[in-house]
C-alpha cells in the first residue's frame, strides 16, 4: 500500500526505532535493524557497499543514523543514495594530515520532503536556516540541529532528496525562539564559519586544501564562566582515565573532604546511583548479553563464551564507575567552591565515536550525581552552577554543559 506524503509518493513511515546505537566499527550484520533495512533497499549488495566505506564515511553514516533515529525521523528515510567524502587529507613529507572544511555528506531519498521537514521541526531541536545562513544550499530547505557541540545539518531538496552531514561546530547553540535560525554573528556562528565554511570555499576556489583562517581556540582560562574560555587552562578540572581494574571506594579523608563527608557521600551514592550509570547503553547491553550467554553455555561453548564475557567486562571497565566518579566530582566541586569559581570541567576521553547517542543521557546522570553531592558539601557548593563535560578527544570530541540550579 502507498500513501501520499508531502510532495511525493512513498511507503508509510515505519514505527519509531528502538535501537538507535549504530557503531561504525561493527560489521553490517551488527548494525541496528532499521539501518540494515534501508541499506538493503538501497544497494544490491549492502554488505559489500558498507564494508568498502572509509572510516570517516562509516562514522558519518552511523552518527547521522543515530541522531535521526533518536529524534524519531529515521522512519522517513526511504533510500541511501551515496556518500560524499570529507576534505581529503594532505600528504606532507611522510606524514598525513587531516584538513579543516567539509565533513562527509550522506545523500538520501525520503518518503516525502514536507513530512520530513514537519517531523524535524516538531522535535523543537531544529531551526530553518535562511538568508546568509542558507547561502550554500540554494534551492533547498536547510535545517540545523540546536546543539552546544557539533550539530546535524539537513538540507532537503530537490524533490524528495535530501543530504545530511555533521557540522563539527554547531552555529546554533540556543533555541532562537522561532522556526528561523538566527543570523547574528555569535561566537558559535563565527566558529562554524571560519573553521568549516571558509576552508571549504577556499579549497573549491583555489584548490589549496587545509587553509585555517583562525587557529583552534586555546584551552579555557581560570575564569568563572564557561563563556570566558580564551587563554589559559581551567583551574578546576579533571580527566578520568581508563581503569584497568576496579577500585575500592575511598573511606579516608582527602585534602578537601573529611572522613565523615566521604563516608556520607559513599553511602548516599551507593544507595541512589548504579555503578553502571555512566556506561553507554550499547556497552551495557553487550555486557549483559555476554554474561547471559556465558551462564547458559553448553559444554562445548563455555571457553569461547567466557572469553567473550571477559572481553565485554573489560570494555565496560574502560568507563567511569559512577560511585567512584562521584567522589572525584565532589572534590572538584569543593575545590571550585574554595576558589570562588562557578564552573568545573571534566574530561572523559574514553568515550569514543560509537558512544555519541548516549552522551546526553550520561550528562544527565552526572547532573543527578552533582545534585546528590550538594547535600554533603560545605555551603552545598551552591555557587558551582555549571559542569562542562568533554566527551572523547580530537575530532570526535563533543561538549555538554550541565546546568545546576
Amino acid at each position: 500500500m502507498y500513501i501520499l506524503i508531502g510532495s511525493g509518493l512513498g511507503e508509510a513511515p515505519s514505527s519509531a526505532s528502538t535501537n538507535c546505537s549504530a557503531i561504525s566499527m561493527d560489521r553490517f550484520d551488527k548494525q541496528p535493524a532499521d539501518l540494515q533495512r534501508v541499506l538493503s533497499k538501497s544497494f544490491k549488495d549492502p554488505v559489500e557497499w558498507f564494508d568498502r566505506l572509509d572510516r570517516e564515511s562509516k562514522f558519518a553514516l552511523t552518527e547521522i543514523f543515530n541522531r535521526m533515529c533518536g529524534y524519531g525521523v529515521w522512519r522517513y528515510v526511504r533510500l541511501i543514495l551515496k556518500i560524499d567524502p570529507a576534505e581529503a587529507p594532505v600528504l606532507m613529507g611522510d606524514r598525513v594530515f587531516q584538513v579543516p572544511g567539509r565533513t562527509p555528506s550522506v545523500y538520501f531519498m525520503s518518503l516525502g520532503r514536507n513530512a520530513l521537514i514537519d517531523a524535524l521541526m516538531a522535535t523543537r531541536r531544529f531551526c530553518r536556516a535562511h538568508g546568509l545562513g542558507a547561502s550554500q544550499h540554494k534551492g533547498q530547505t536547510t535545517l540545523r540541529e540546536i546543539s552546544k557541540s557539533d550539530g546535524l545539518h539537513i538540507s532537503i531538496g530537490p524533490g524528495d532528496q535530501f543530504d545530511a552531514h555533521i557540522d563539527k561546530y554547531s552555529p546554533v547553540t540556543e533555541h532562537p525562539g522561532s522556526e528561523l535560525c538566527s543570523n547574528l554573528p555569535s561566537p558559535a556562528a563565527l566558529a562554524h564559519t571560519v573553521r568549516e565554511l571558509f576552508p571549504e570555499i577556499i579549497r573549491r576556489k583555489t584548490g589549496i586544501p587545509g587553509v585555517q583562517v583562525f587557529p583552534e581556540p586555546p584551552p579555557p582560562p581560570a575564569g568563572t564562566t564557561p563563556q570566558q574560555e580564551a587563554a589559559s587552562p581551567a583551574i578546576v578540572a579533571m580527566t578520568w582515565h581508563t581503569r584497568t581494574k576496579p577500585r575500592t571506594p575511598r573511606v579516608v579523608a582527602s585534602p578537601l573532604l573529611s572522613v565523615e563527608v566521604v563516608t556520607r557521600i559513599n553511602r548516599a551514592i551507593k544507595e541512589q546511583v548504579s555503578p553502571d550509570a555512566l556506561l553507554p547503553s550499547h556497552v551495557r547491553a553487550r555486557r549483559a548479553k555476554a554474561r547471559w550467554a556465558a551462564e547458559t553455555a553448553g559444554p562445548n561453548e563455555e571457553a569461547a563464551l567466557r572469553m567473550a564475557r571477559d572481553a565485554a567486562e573489560g570494555e565496560a571497565r574502560e568507563y567511569p564507575d559512577a560511585q567512584q566518579f562521584a567522589l572525584d566530582l565532589a572534590e572538584l566541586m569543593e575545590q571550585a567552591r574554595r576558589s570562588h569559581v562557578a564552573w568545573v570541567k571534566i574530561n572523559l576521553p574514553q568515550y569514543g565515536s560509537s558512544d555519541f547517542s548516549s552522551r546526553r543521557a550520561i550528562a544527565g546522570q552526572i547532573r543527578r550525581i552533582a545534585l546528590i553531592l550538594r547535600n554533603y558539601l560545605a555551603d552545598h557548593a551552591k555557587d558551582v552552577r555549571t559542569i562542562v563535560v568533554i566527551f572523547g578527544s580530537g575530532d570526535f570530541s563533543t561538549r555538554e554543559e550541565v546546568k545546576l540550579p
